[in-house]
């Protein structure tokens, strides 16, 4: 159960104001983070927390849920019945936690093709302690319990009823009105389930019959007095259980005409009067899925199954209902193991984003109401070294440092605006102009000057100096090719009007010396392309073609403001790279961005200005990790002097080497004060962010309550000296009775010593539907030398070792239009894809499942089964369309996609590979509730771009859209993803 995701324990839709009293807006998952490292705590910090005690973990403060922040296996967990209380004060606190062990191994690397590469391991756990009470969680109908260990039951309430289609009479009559409109219409005489089949009815009395060949449905003429002439829908005469005065409505996709005069109802249109009234229960989680029976109102469903946010599944069965015809209650699984003291070890998968539990209250002094989670990351494994200095030397990811005093050009650098260039000038300002190119046309005399290419479909130019002249003088010199427009004649008055091409010919053998012209284009690949450039650099008029006098070095992708000035970093900043380009010298600029707060440093550099630095490499300067392991192993620290002399601990050194600088009155002590006020700012609580802190873990302190004990003697042990015979015993008793209450809260609170290590009962053993994992169930007896990290700083970091995806939005850059044809939707897809540089390869020529006609794309994630009832789905394949997809998003290129919405549709073979039978356009990337979503746009309707349509990735290969425009809202599969080619039409590679 190696890991393949890391995730952050919060998202932006987790978060509710709880501890706040402002207001704040809606942040996103970059800020949320940032927030999250906890200067923005109220408590709960790392490594120090409140009373200056050893924290080995954060609080999550301010969310409604927290989620496991890798994929693992829980290993443990305690769930308390119900609030404990503090004795004497009666506060309130939560024990009840969850434990996580998670196993990663680094992709390792290669050393040659006859050795596997060598892999790195690192076993690490996270915690989630004071997690919310069972009796908390089952309140409001437990609207609070994770699904992790959630228990659905169902009742029906509904009132659908079995629908079929209507057999309506010829003869016996009804008059309705239908769009403000009195007809007449037969009276309902059956009403038929879908999969009924009936026969063509030949011999009705109230039409004509007409036959066509073999083979097909007999047809029918009926009086123009008819009723079915009243309506829009098709009725075709059917014949019955023994009644030939019958119509069925036919129309649409009602029927399947099964060609030998049968045909078979496809449609539940209509309610049959005498079915059952309840939920309709189903074969798959789909509408138009199998009819199963009607399940009667206010029956009980037992325990059921959540498919999605509309289907549920009764467990241990194939049926399916829709969920607005139950009332759904949620409780915890019965199989959960409650109690204050009780801890349950077990083996359960879990995969990183699962919400593992909601925030409880956790109650002291003066904040009765006070909520969070404590989130602690820790590791005891041996190779911990190995790791942080990339013993294996693993080199697959790579980070961009932006070094402090670079310049971030903001002009694009290029290549192809060099001297004797034609472009034309398309606007003018005060000081820049906005030049671009055009396909040109011209007029050319038919002779030796030009021939026909047959393959290429073009014209070939022979003679570039008489084409040049016929076209204005207009062409680059490396033109070699154009394409046809029209054929043309030369009228007496000297100009140019359309002719034909057997006009041409006629023309021709009247006049042997007929000159022959003909129209045609010079198609640029930069066409419609516009460029910002200063005025100096391109003169002359607007709307004239001018030639570059000199190289243009840089352009600007829009008319640029006084706000769009260059960059000169002024620290080290992290940045992901959005784009790359070349220079007139063929150097590599890169586009950056600064990541987090750094985000507004954007623009152009070049590469090798870049620091690229291996994110393997944990302890490289650049990250600002640090391994400390505490001699003391305190947990409590005294800043500004120690309890019994002025020689502060170990540990307080270096959390004052790392926040020496506030330091508020410069006396070279670091005060609890200044302390206090330290960890309310970013920067420091992220200087501390990057200690990996060996220190005894705290969830043992039962086991080590005599040195607890004497810790606490320390902390009064001034104040007890001081004291005058009165004092001093209230003091002693104060003492006491607090080494008490807090004896009872650690034992309370602690479990180290009650997890076990090994297997458990396999009743206990739960991996999902997978295999056991290969790696075995452990845990330290040990909690004296473990390495504690911050567990936002770690996420970050695995984030780069592990390839998480960053959110991307190309919408901004982009222009929709909807496709015009029915069978448009691919050319328009690549039309909007061309005013981004980038143009979509066709059919790779790989031969299609269904034949040697029909091509099917390079990366074909998907084809119909050969009994067109489903699709099969090609893993492997579709694992490297999917990395394409991702780098082309980080390249900021969109990139075409065909989907799959009807099995057999157009006849299964009319179009594409058999498959596929629509295109759209992914635009974006971004995760929701754990969920990876790919934005698209689609063309098929003029709400392509104005709705968020978006594809899921499910099992890591597959892209499915639930939510589409189709009629039916019928879901999209995605069956084809097409590579994207540069501006010279090559494969891009990314």
């Amino acid at each position: 159960m190696s890991l393949k995701k890391v995730s952050y324990p919060i998202l932006p839709s987790d978060r509710e104001l709880s501890n706040k009293t402002t207001v704040e807006k809606e942040l996103s998952q970059e800020e949320l983070n940032e927030r999250y490292y906890g200067h923005n705590n109220s408590f709960g910090f790392y490594p120090i927390g409140r009373l200056s005690s050893w924290h080995g973990g954060i609080h999550i403060e301010g969310s409604n849920c927290v989620r496991a922040i890798a994929d693992g296996r829980i290993i443990a967990y305690r769930f308390a019945e119900d609030y404990l209380l503090e004795k004497d004060s009666q506060r309130k606190y939560s024990n009840s936690f969850i434990l996580i062990q998670h196993n990663y191994e680094s992709p390792g690397k290669q050393k040659n093709k006859e050795e596997e590469p060598t892999k790195q391991k690192l076993r690490f756990y996270s915690l989630y302690m004071h997690l919310m009470s069972k009796k908390e969680l089952e309140k409001d109908n437990g609207k609070n319990i994770p699904d992790l260990y959630a228990k659905y039951t169902a009742k029906v309430t509904g009132k659908e009823q079995q629908r079929g289609l209507r057999l309506r009479s010829g003869t016996d009559l009804e008059t309705v009105t239908i769009r403000k409109k009195r007809v007449k219409r037969g009276i309902v005489k059956h009403v038929l389930t879908k999969g009924t089949q009936v026969t063509y009815d030949i011999n009705s009395a109230t039409k004509k019959v007409y036959t066509k060949e073999e083979g097909t449905v007999l047809g029918a003429n009926f009086s123009d007095d008819h009723w079915i002439h009243q309506h829009d829908t098709t009725y075709t005469p059917v014949y019955y259980k023994g009644d030939h005065d019958l119509f069925m409505a036919t129309s649409g996709n009602r029927v399947k005409d099964l060609r030998d005069g049968t045909i078979e109802v496809n449609i539940e249109e209509d309610p049959i009067p005498t079915s059952e009234k309840g939920a309709i229960v189903r074969k798959k989680p789909n509408k138009d899925s199998d009819f199963i029976r009607v399940e009667k109102k206010g029956n009980n469903l037992g325990e059921i199954e959540i498919v999605d946010g509309t289907w549920i599944k009764i467990k241990e069965k194939e049926e399916y209902i829709n969920k607005k015809d139950l009332q759904i209650k949620k409780s915890l699984k019965d199989d959960i193991t409650n109690g204050s003291n009780n801890v349950k070890n077990v083996d359960v998968s879990i995969k990183a984003g699962d919400i593992i539990g909601v925030p409880a209250q956790y109650s002291f002094d003066k904040q009765s109401l006070y909520k969070c989670v404590h989130l602690e990351v820790f590791t005891d494994d041996t190779e911990v070294d190995n790791f942080l200095k990339n013993h294996v030397d693993d080199d697959s990811q790579t980070t961009i440092e932006i070094p402090a005093g670079k310049t971030l050009q903001f002009a694009k650098p290029c290549n192809f605006l060099k001297k004797d260039t034609k472009v034309k000038i398309l606007e003018i300002n005060d000081n820049y102009t906005q030049i671009g190119f055009e396909d040109i046309e011209g007029i050319v005399v038919f002779d030796d000057r030009i021939s026909w290419n047959s393959t290429g479909k073009y014209y070939v130019i022979s003679s570039f100096e008489k084409v040049n002249a016929d076209f204005n003088n207009l062409l680059d010199s490396n033109i070699k090719e154009l394409y046809f427009t029209d054929y043309m004649k030369k009228e007496d008055n000297g100009e140019f009007s359309k002719t034909t091409k057997n006009a041409e010919a006629i023309a021709r053998n009247k006049d042997p010396k007929h000159i022959k012209y003909r129209k045609l284009k010079q198609k640029h690949p930069k066409a419609n392309k516009n460029y910002w450039v200063n005025n100096t650099e391109a003169t002359g008029t607007k709307d004239t073609w001018i030639t570059l006098t000199k190289d243009i070095e840089s352009y600007y992708e829009k008319d640029p403001k006084e706000t769009d000035v260059n960059i000169i970093t002024t620290e080290k900043i992290i940045a992901r790279k959005i784009s790359t380009t070349k220079d007139s010298k063929d150097v590599d600029w890169y586009n950056v961005q600064g990541k987090g707060k750094q985000k507004t440093n954007k623009g152009w550099i070049r590469k090798k200005d870049l620091t690229f630095i291996n994110p393997y490499n944990w302890l490289d300067e650049s990250y600002g990790w640090e391994v400390f392991e505490d001699p003391d192993n305190n947990y409590f620290y005294h800043f500004g002097e120690s309890f019994t002399d002025r020689t502060p601990k170990t540990f307080v050194n270096k959390v004052w080497e790392k926040l020496k600088k506030y330091d508020d009155d410069k006396n070279n002590l670091l005060t609890e004060n200044e302390l206090n006020n330290a960890m309310q700012k970013d920067t420091a609580v992220k200087d501390l962010s990057r200690l990996i802190c060996k220190h005894f873990n705290e969830w043992d302190t039962n086991n080590k309550i005599a040195d607890f004990n004497t810790e606490i003697d320390k902390v009064y042990e001034k104040g007890v000296n001081l004291a005058t015979e009165t004092k001093k015993t209230r003091l002693e008793e104060a003492r006491d009775a607090k080494k008490v209450l807090l004896e009872e809260k650690i034992n309370n609170l602690c479990f180290w010593d009650q997890i076990t290590d090994g297997d458990v009962a396999e009743t206990d053993q739960h991996y999902n539907g997978k295999e056991k994992p290969k790696e075995k169930r452990t845990f330290p007896s040990d909690s004296s030398s473990i390495y504690h990290f911050h567990p936002i700083a770690f996420v970050e970091h695995m984030k780069l070792i592990t390839g998480g995806k960053e959110d991307i939005d190309l919408r901004p850059l982009m222009t929709f239009e909807p496709q015009k044809g029915k069978s448009d939707c691919n050319i328009t897809c690549k039309r909007i894809m061309k005013r981004m540089g980038v143009y979509a390869e066709g059919a790779s020529g790989k031969t299609s499942i269904f034949g040697a006609q029909y091509p099917q794309s390079y990366h074909q994630l998907a084809n119909e089964t050969s009994e067109r009832d489903g699709l099969v789905y090609y893993e492997k394949p579709s694992l490297k369309a999917i990395e394409y997809l991702d780098l082309a998003l980080e390249n900021s290129h969109p990139v075409l996609i065909g989907v799959n919405h009807t099995y057999q549709y157009r006849g299964g073979t009319g179009i594409n590979e058999g498959t596929t039978d629509h295109y759209v356009i992914i635009v974006g990337r971004k995760l929701v509730k754990n969920e990876q979503r790919y934005i698209f746009w689609d063309v098929g309707t003029r709400r392509g771009d104005s709705t968020e349509w978006y594809f899921v990735l499910e099992d890591e290969y597959k892209l499915y859209a639930e939510k589409t425009y189709k009629s039916g809202n019928k879901p999209y599969n995605v069956t084809q993803i097409r590579r994207n080619l540069n501006e010279s039409h090559q494969i891009i590679t990314y």
